[in-house]
């Protein structure tokens, strides 16, 4: 029973430290207003061997999956999809980071190792910073 009880446990808190993918930018993006979070955009291919190597060294890491869960709205879009709404789109993967209103903040062509990605998410934290910088010049 306490066997049982411990998997139970266990699954649960695998669960929550996952990635709850959105596959409709659109309401990614409404999403994104409420929760007043950024989007990333993960495009893949079920034929990529990369893709699959990104998604286990990043995405289903449980503290790079909790970290950026908490900053994004995340979409994971197959290549076919992805070309109706991102037509120069070509290779996979391919990441991007976007505000809600839908400025990009940075983006990555190819497969990137875990220390390159970060360095990526980090340019969109900056790049987000001087648009807000920016806007308040305005006044």
């Amino acid at each position: 029973m306490k066997k049982l009880f411990l998997i139970l446990i266990l699954t649960i808190f695998a669960i929550s430290n996952s990635i709850n993918w959105q596959s409709d930018i659109n309401k990614a993006i409404e999403l994104a207003k409420k929760e007043n979070k950024n989007i990333l955009v993960f495009i893949h291919a079920t034929h990529c061997p990369f893709c699959d190597v990104m998604e286990r060294e990043i995405f289903d890491d449980e503290e790079g999956a909790a970290y950026l869960s908490k900053k994004y709205i995340m979409v994971k879009l197959d290549i076919d999809d992805a070309k109706k709404i991102f037509p120069s789109v070509s290779v996979t993967p391919t990441t991007y980071m976007f505000t809600p209103n839908k400025e990009l903040l940075a983006s990555q062509i190819g497969y990137q190792n875990e220390e390159f990605f970060y360095y990526t998410v980090g340019n969109a934290d900056r790049k987000l910073k001087e648009l807000k910088a920016k806007k308040w010049e305005r006044f």
